[in-house]
């Protein structure tokens, strides 16, 4: 019952000083707002890189370089090898945005992102479509011979209209027929942060999607972006000098080609080479250490104001104490009205992020 007296007599309080009330659940909303954007941040780039991927933590991205700023892609027949020779994966993907495409058959035309992929893509980052299936491993063997599309929640909803017997529909993409044969979870929009990705197609036809030709055999051109789930046990050093080791009969056998990209290196999807993340990793410390920087300021100022009030209120505490209150009372009745102040900066901030009016 004392708690309540306390509570409202806070309240009462805190409605005789609207602008002190004011200032500091501003001060707090405004506070509490900065680091909550960029814990969002350092949410969506560690934790979870690429939403709707399964175990993310086990999935790594591998590169051609030293850095992830100067990652380098690798070509088919160097994915294709490593992938065939490597022990310390459970699987070993890879994937190469396209250019736009066009996509007809449903509607008016529409150009969307899209991405060629290996057979175990789906496999390996354990996506599982919604609807349909995921790509067949013979669907990776031959060129040309499996016309067949993944499309993204997105664009089954938008340009599909959710049409619940979508597959085995054909679609037409840049003049070629292709079938559709699956639907992507709606959080999953493709593996690279930055990009959005709506259709994934096997990459044994990328012929007829990308401008240079034959690419599944050609050993210069450095297209194909492979990501890698390790084994239960298996560190990241180990799975990187292995595929060191393996890449070195490429190398040798095209060392033009391979001169200053002669070793593999391995990244966490955090801090991937091949998205966005390569840059929000370099960023991510210098904004913790300035969100540390507004939380301190934020709570000092918060706490001064109550200081700077309390000059105004000694007649009444002094009044207080001689009426009998303990100073412990006294100490609850500050201690309440500053938790009346902090719930209020924390209804502000969610009131203002969900685009309503702060209380």
């Amino acid at each position: 019952m004392e708690i309540l007296n306390d509570l409202r007599y806070g309240w009462r309080m805190l409605a005789k000083a609207p602008g002190f009330a004011a200032i500091a659940i501003l001060t707090l909303a405004l506070g509490i707002g900065a680091n909550t954007t960029i814990f969002s941040w350092i949410n969506s780039t560690l934790l979870n890189p690429i939403p709707g991927v399964a175990k993310t933590g086990e999935l790594v991205s591998v590169s051609l370089g030293p850095t992830a700023l100067n990652g380098f892609p690798l070509t088919y027949p160097d994915f294709a090898h490593l992938r065939e020779q490597s022990r310390s994966f459970s699987g070993l993907a890879g994937f190469s945005f396209t250019n736009t495409m066009n996509l007809t058959g449903s509607g008016k035309p529409e150009r969307i992102w899209g991405a060629v992929v290996s057979a175990n893509y789906f496999d390996v980052l354990g996506v599982k479509p919604v609807m349909g299936r995921a790509f067949l491993h013979t669907e990776d063997q031959i060129p040309g011979g499996a016309p067949v599309a993944i499309i993204s929640y997105r664009l089954w909803q938008t340009y599909f209209g959710g049409n619940t017997s979508i597959l085995g529909q054909p679609i037409n993409i840049n003049r070629h027929v292709y079938t559709i044969v699956g639907v992507a979870p709606p959080l999953f929009q493709g593996s690279q942060t930055g990009l959005r990705c709506d259709l994934w197609i096997p990459v044994t036809m990328e012929e007829q999607l990308l401008p240079n030709g034959d690419l599944l055999h050609d050993n210069h051109y450095f297209w194909f972006l492979p990501l890698g789930r390790l084994k239960p046990g298996i560190p990241l050093e180990k799975a990187q000098q292995e595929l060191t080791v393996l890449m070195q009969p490429m190398v040798q056998q095209y060392p033009e080609e391979h001169k200053g990209h002669e070793t593999v290196t391995l990244f966490p999807l955090w801090r991937g080479p091949f998205s966005a993340n390569a840059f929000f990793s370099m960023l991510l410390p210098l904004l913790m250490a300035i969100s540390g920087v507004v939380l301190l300021l934020t709570c000092a100022n918060v706490a001064n104001l109550p200081l700077v009030r309390s000059v105004a209120r000694r007649r009444e505490i002094a009044i207080r104490l001689s009426m009998g209150a303990s100073r412990w009372r006294l100490l609850r009745q500050l201690l309440i009205e500053s938790m009346l102040l902090s719930l209020a900066g924390g209804s502000s901030r969610w009131w203002l992020r969900c685009g309503l009016p702060a209380l």
